[in-house]
C-alpha cells in the first residue's frame, strides 16, 4: 500500500506500464493519473486542496458509473489540461453531496443492515 496520489489515503498502486500512475484508493476510488498531474499535485499540496477535493470527487462520480478514470479512449491517464478542467467545476452544494454520499454506500452496501460507518463513509 502506498499513498494516494490525489487525497493521501493509504491506496492500492499496481505497476507501471507507461508514464502514468494507476491506483485504487478506498476514498477516491480507481484511477490512472499522468505523471506530469502527479507532480503538479505534490508540489501543491496541501495548498491546492479544494482541487484535490474536486478531482476526488469527479473520480468517485466516474467509478459509480463503472469507469476507471483517464483522459481518453486510448486509455491515457487524467492529465493536467483535464485536471484544470475539473478544477473549474463548481463544488456541489449540500443535497447533492449527501446524495452522492448515499449513493457511493448503497453501491458498496452487501447486504442489507450493514453497518455505516459516517466518518469514514470509505469503509
Amino acid at each position: 500500500m502506498t499513498e494516494c496520489v490525489i487525497c493521501g489515503e493509504r491506496a492500492k498502486t499496481f505497476p507501471r506500464t507507461g508514464y502514468y500512475t494507476h491506483q485504487d484508493c478506498p476514498r477516491c476510488g480507481e484511477f490512472k493519473i499522468s505523471g506530469t498531474l502527479e507532480v503538479i499535485l505534490q508540489k501543491n499540496y496541501p495548498k491546492d486542496h479544494e482541487a484535490r477535493t474536486k478531482l476526488s470527487g469527479w473520480v468517485r462520480k466516474r467509478n459509480m458509473f463503472g469507469e476507471v478514470p483517464h483522459c481518453s479512449d486510448k486509455d491515457e491517464a487524467i492529465n493536467s489540461y483535464l485536471f484544470d478542467k475539473i478544477k473549474a467545476m463548481l463544488i456541489p452544494g449540500i443535497p447533492e453531496r449527501a446524495s452522492r454520499l448515499l449513493e457511493f454506500k448503497v453501491r458498496r452496501q452487501k447486504s442489507i443492515g450493514q453497518v455505516f460507518n459516517r466518518d469514514n463513509p470509505a469503509l
